[in-house]
């Protein structure tokens, strides 16, 4: 972005989406957004403290697809609010990922969404196929991406199942 793009972005009130190829600065303008909405009150509300009036920041949830895109966002808002001598308030303010927000939503409702880390579900593929002795095309033990191309195998074939003709207890 250029000054005069983010002056639009900055001056932009509600909701808004960045779409814009790798580079542009769509984190840069997404971080000046915020701090500049909590500078001018605009993402804020006052509170009272032991009978003081303090300003805090609204909620707000900073979205992205990745959890590192998420962690990136945080530290970009923590090196941007140091450098422009600001508060901090990367703590108030939520990032995350799609997926995260929508299990907490579930989660909020009591719906169980317990799910398998991805390091746990590698120790579980390799303990099952472990027992069968498989071997890769070369007739060798299997190695690490001959269990990345099982478990990609296994997720494409589980979620195209069709649940009504696959229903097992099991």
């Amino acid at each position: 972005f250029d000054m005069s793009q983010l002056k639009t972005v900055l001056k932009q009130t509600g909701n808004q989406l960045t779409i814009a190829c790798a580079g542009s600065g769509k984190t840069t303008a997404l971080v000046f957004k915020v701090i500049y909405d909590i500078k001018t009150g605009r993402a804020t509300r006052i509170i009272e403290v032991n009978g003081r009036n303090i300003r805090t920041p609204e909620k707000i949830w900073v979205c992205t697809f990745l959890r590192t895109g998420a962690e990136e966002l945080r530290a970009s808002m923590r090196k941007w609010q140091r450098r422009l001598h600001c508060i901090d308030t990367s703590d108030a303010i939520q990032f995350s990922t799609l997926h995260a927000e929508f299990k907490r939503a579930l989660n909020s409702m009591g719906v169980i969404t317990d799910l398998i880390s991805a390091a746990d579900n590698s120790k579980l593929l390799k303990s099952v196929v472990s027992k069968y002795a498989l071997s890769n095309a070369e007739g060798r033990p299997l190695n690490s991406e001959n269990y990345r191309d099982l478990e990609g195998a296994l997720t494409y074939t589980r979620n195209r199942l069709d649940s009504k003709r696959y229903e097992n207890e099991v």
